[in-house]
């Protein structure tokens, strides 16, 4: 499925969507004392435009079944309701969590409390948003990592739970 752009150039699942997934790729100043006694200047992804709209896709189809617009467009993220809004920071800018490849607290989608993608990926955005949504981990418990689940590989693609970590999916 292609692409929708606004006549801005920015990205809109389902505009007028009563909820909103903001995802950030150029960079952020958060002063949000949950993430940092002092404040964190999130560099800017380096993310091309083309990888851009990919990720948005990925992150758009993921939320697909439900009535949440995710957009770049920072203008539509002002203009919701703090409690019905969530913005993702992609940026090589772990400070928040050192060494990680996101993060996010659990049920903060209402509290207006940003996430993070460190990772710089769609699969990334869609996880840490999940857990601001109050999504646990999905596991499986006969894998070495019970709290993850690893996913699936076949001839012709990978999958994996958006709560789990198939960044190498395998047939288990």
């Amino acid at each position: 499925r292609s692409i929708q752009l606004t006549p801005s150039g920015y990205f809109e699942s389902k505009a007028g969507a009563p909820a909103v997934i903001y995802c950030d790729f150029d960079g952020e100043v958060v002063n949000q004392a949950l993430w940092s006694s002092s404040t964190i200047n999130a560099s800017p992804s380096g993310l091309s435009s083309s990888e851009v709209a990919e990720i948005l896709k990925l992150v758009a189809e993921d939320f697909a079944p439900f009535d949440v617009n995710v957009t770049n467009d920072r203008s539509v993220y002002d203009s919701t309701p703090s409690n019905k809004r969530v913005m993702c920071i992609s940026t090589p800018t772990d400070t928040a969590a050192p060494g990680s490849g996101g993060v996010a607290y659990l049920d903060s989608f209402r509290n207006d409390l940003v996430c993070w993608d460190f990772n710089l990926d769609g699969d990334t955005i869609s996880h840490e948003v999940g857990h601001t949504l109050n999504l646990d981990h999905h596991g499986d418990s006969s894998q070495y990592a019970p709290e993850y689940h690893d996913g699936h590989t076949s001839e012709s693609r990978d999958w994996g739970p958006i709560m789990g970590s198939a960044f190498q999916a395998k047939m288990v």
